[in-house]
């Protein structure tokens, strides 16, 4: 889901990004079992490898 969310991103698709980003939310930022550390790292290669420059939008 995040990496269709970046697709939908790099093809200008806002809905669609917000669509995959309401789910994928709810898994990298409130489930308590992800470190943060990991979240980001998730969020960062994903993002590379979708070729995008999306920086990590939760708090630390």
């Amino acid at each position: 889901m995040l990496r269709a969310s970046f697709a939908a991103h790099k093809a200008g698709r806002a809905e669609e990004e917000n669509d995959y980003c309401v789910e994928v939310e709810s898994f990298l930022y409130t489930t308590l079992q992800i470190p943060r550390a990991t979240s980001k790292r998730i969020w960062a290669e994903e993002a590379e490898r979708a070729g995008v420059d999306l920086a990590f939008p939760f708090l630390n």
